[in-house]
């Protein structure tokens, strides 16, 4: 998953932490306000003192109110912090550019994620592949003979809601047709001549 965003988290530190420590201990209870990193994931806190001073720290892992910290983020340097210090889940900027890259690799990823078929919906087999498809719009024009219903489209999803269908430019209600598979059908033929056009989204 990569970096983990939270809001408005924050609470005191017990006990004294020195500059070389790689775990803080927060206020009883408070942890469970913090997140829970899992295997790759993280996130970044600050640390700030009674006087202003501030360190960025990054989160690996946290079990109950014990935090596993790397010190000196994003230039910041590792110094002690006495008992009572802040600490505080903050938007930083390195944690903006890992949820950006975090947001590319899940968008890369995508393109490699077999998709199963989905009631025929679409024919894509992987995310990309159906988006694509998805986005994709055909046209189907017949002229009506006043007796044939039936009609064979090139494209469909097998749902009406996705279809669009003119008779000499006049939309027809979804009430007035039906659709199964290719085959969309009308409650009465269209009129003889008539240009019948099927937009297919």
């Amino acid at each position: 998953m990569g970096v983990i965003l939270k809001n408005n988290t924050s609470s005191l530190l017990v006990g004294s932490v020195s500059a070389g420590a790689t775990s803080v201990v927060v206020t009883t209870g408070a942890g469970a306000g913090f997140p829970s990193p899992g295997a790759s994931d993280y996130f970044y806190a600050t640390l700030i003192s009674s006087t202003g001073l501030y360190e960025i720290v990054k989160c690996t892992a946290r079990v109950n109110d014990v935090l596993t910290i790397v010190r000196a983020q994003e230039g910041t340097v590792a110094i002690p912090f006495p008992d009572g210090s802040r600490i505080e889940l903050r938007v930083t900027a390195q944690s903006v550019l890992d949820a950006i890259a975090d947001g590319v690799a899940l968008k890369d990823q995508a393109s490699e994620i077999s998709i199963a078929d989905a009631g025929g919906y679409y024919t894509g087999t992987n995310v990309e592949a159906a988006l694509q498809e998805l986005r994709a719009v055909s046209l189907n024009t017949f002229t009506g003979d006043g007796t044939t219903v039936a009609y064979t489209i090139t494209a469909t999803y097998g749902l009406e809601n996705l279809t669009s269908v003119h008779i000499n430019g006049v939309y027809q209600h979804k009430a007035t047709y039906s659709l199964s598979g290719t085959t969309l059908t009308f409650s009465e033929a269209p009129p003889l001549n008539t240009i019948i056009e099927v937009l297919v989204r």
